[in-house]
């Protein structure tokens, strides 16, 4: 794990949670190769009574070994997987390392509200003494901390406590930004990923986040909600960056405990009638690519989902399938 930074989130509920032995959550932190920030889901699944944990090593395994309903949960790539392109290098630090005061200043932190599709902008000062306050909604007042680390080209803030309404109560966020070399002067947007609570308390949520900076000083600023369809022209590529909620924001809500491992969203399909189209544009390298994106994202789960496709499609579709032994071996079985 890459200086100790990953953070885990498990979706907990009374009752008779765990009862089938996988306990669902996300996470968040900064990949190996390469530092880049990084969230997605994972699973906490039981071993039986009699395996002891020092008798168990770290191990990979075949996606195909693990039991079907994880295979849905986890198959994909770009909906229940998050991470960021920037680039830098990245030399190893001998020791541990702090730049915020090169970094110290205020920012707005912008991410996409969980139930609404709003563009949700948060005030937030960082000290040289890495101390974070941050305005939320209603007036609240967040504290936490902020460090770097990976010689300074890794801005970790955790946030762990609310003020509101003159009631201080116990709240946790984690952010994880990539800021290379730059210094708050060099900075007009970094971006990253950040795992929290919803407002209501009821789902673990984790997504992409943008940290802007501003030449407004932190007194004469106040949190702000936006419609994505009507932002100021100062957050219009913030809002083009998020642009929905398919590979920006992941939730899991403590009802979806141990029901079927399904996705809220059926991208697979989405990426299927696009291929379809593609064809009967006579774009088959296009739709072949799409192709692949619907099968990595486990469409069909069954054969009456893609039966669904109209007539017009189909025709196309065979030509694929007499002519493509890729595709043949995706698709082949339900034809």
């Amino acid at each position: 794990k890459v200086g100790g930074f990953y953070r885990y989130n498990w979706v907990l509920e009374r009752g008779n949670f765990f009862e089938d032995g996988i306990l669902r959550g996300i996470y968040s932190g900064a990949m190996r190769a390469n530092n880049r920030p990084v969230a997605g889901k994972l699973a906490l699944v039981r071993l039986e009574s009699n395996v002891k944990y020092e008798d168990i090593e770290p191990y990979e395994c075949d996606f195909g070994t693990i039991p079907p309903k994880l295979q849905t949960f986890f198959k994909g790539k770009d909906y229940p997987f998050i991470d960021q392109n920037d680039v830098a290098t990245i030399k190893e630090p001998d020791e541990p390392d702090t730049r915020i005061p090169e970094i110290e200043g205020t920012y707005i932190c912008c991410k996409l509200s969980a139930n609404d599709n709003k563009l949700l902008c948060y005030p937030t000062k960082i000290a040289s003494n890495g101390a974070v306050t941050k305005k939320g909604e209603h007036e609240s007042i967040q504290k936490g901390i902020a460090n770097t680390f990976k010689d300074g080209a890794m801005l970790a803030i955790t946030m762990k406590n609310e003020e509101k309404r003159k009631k201080i109560k116990d709240f946790f966020t984690h952010k994880l930004f990539f800021i290379g070399q730059h210094s708050y002067e060099e900075i007009r947007h970094i971006t990253g990923v950040g795992t929290s609570v919803t407002n209501d308390e009821v789902a673990a949520r984790c997504g992409r986040e943008v940290l802007l900076t501003t030449d407004k000083s932190f007194d004469d600023l106040s949190f702000v909600k936006y419609s994505l369809d009507d932002v100021p022209m100062a957050f219009a590529e913030v809002a083009r960056y998020f642009g929905g909620k398919i590979d920006t924001l992941i939730t899991d809500s403590p009802s979806r405990v141990n029901k079927t491992l399904t996705r809220p969203e059926n991208i697979g399909e989405t990426y299927f009638y696009a291929a379809c189209y593609n064809a009967q544009n006579q774009q088959y390298s296009k739709s072949k690519q799409l192709l692949y994106n619907a099968h990595t994202h486990y469409f069909p789960a069954n054969i009456s989902e893609i039966k669904e496709v109209s007539d017009a499609f189909e025709k196309e579709f065979f030509a694929f399938l007499k002519e493509d032994t890729e595709v043949k071996q995706w698709f082949g079985k339900y034809y």
